[in-house]
């Protein structure tokens, strides 16, 4: 078998038409990715082996497989786990997936330590996520700890105290029926849940302390004291209504000269 002649396909210029002269006759046999033309020096005149076509074959599944990730990468930057999954669900072989990550990394086309300070950088520009989580997130697509713990030196904790302490001002300029207790004790859960250690998230509640709004505190309490106050009401006498108002309010994080206060404004 010798190729008798190659052309250009007309919607994939990338691709090269194989013919093979049979004798007889002269038929289509087979394409090729340009990558795989030059490799094996494909021409016409060529003669072709069963063994060599075997070779070219292979060859051709891993570019196209190669064209698929380029791809798949030109939306975004990959880590090389989410490289291997897509290949994986492309039912590519362990070893072609091999020499493909092989080629990406050589071509500097897949690099998971500038994955993850590009990733850093968006989640700190972006979003009220602290570093435990943020690592977390790196975790899943298959970033290593050496190299999350690099990207995240960009977090630093100044950086972490600041955004920590952005987040706790906004939730704290909400309007809101709880205690100035626990509205503090709602940022910090939110804080923690967010990704920020313990030391950033005390230094933040320590400073956000003293915005305790006094009218903001009575109509909160007022609000809670008449609730139970109508729980309670006709349920108890006066003196265990009265108590249980108090512990009611005391675990809403009222402080007992504030609870004190109410109580007597409601006698």
């Amino acid at each position: 078998m010798k190729i008798s002649k190659i052309t250009t396909q007309k919607k994939n210029k990338q691709r090269y038409n194989i013919f093979i002269d049979y004798g007889s006759h002269e038929e289509y046999a087979f394409s090729v990715d340009e990558e795989v033309l030059i490799t094996f020096e494909l021409r016409k005149g060529l003669a072709l082996t069963d063994e060599l076509l075997q070779q070219i074959e292979a060859e051709d599944n891993i570019q196209k497989a190669y064209n698929k990730v380029i791809n798949y990468l030109s939306y975004r930057m990959r880590t090389e786990q989410e490289i291997r999954t897509y290949l994986k669900k492309e039912e590519i072989t362990e070893g072609q997936i091999h020499r493909i990550v092989n080629r990406l990394k050589d071509s500097d086309l897949i690099d998971d330590l500038e994955f993850a300070k590009m990733f850093v950088r968006t989640r700190m520009n972006t979003s009220v996520k602290g570093p435990g989580l943020i690592q977390k997130e790196l975790h899943a697509k298959g970033i290593s700890d050496q190299n999350a713990i690099m990207a995240l030196e960009q977090f630093p904790p100044e950086g972490q105290k600041e955004k920590a302490l952005k987040i706790a001002k906004k939730r704290l300029n909400r309007r809101s029926k709880h205690s100035f207790q626990k509205q503090l004790d709602q940022v910090r859960a939110a804080l923690i849940r967010n990704g920020y250690s313990a030391d950033i998230v005390s230094k933040a509640i320590k400073e956000v302390a003293d915005y305790r709004n006094s009218d903001e505190e009575w109509e909160a309490i007022v609000h809670h004291g008449e609730r139970f106050e109508r729980r309670f009401s006709g349920k108890y006498s006066d003196y265990e209504a009265r108590q249980k108002i108090k512990e009611g309010l005391y675990r809403q994080g009222f402080h007992i000269s504030l609870i004190n206060e109410y109580l007597e404004s409601r006698s």
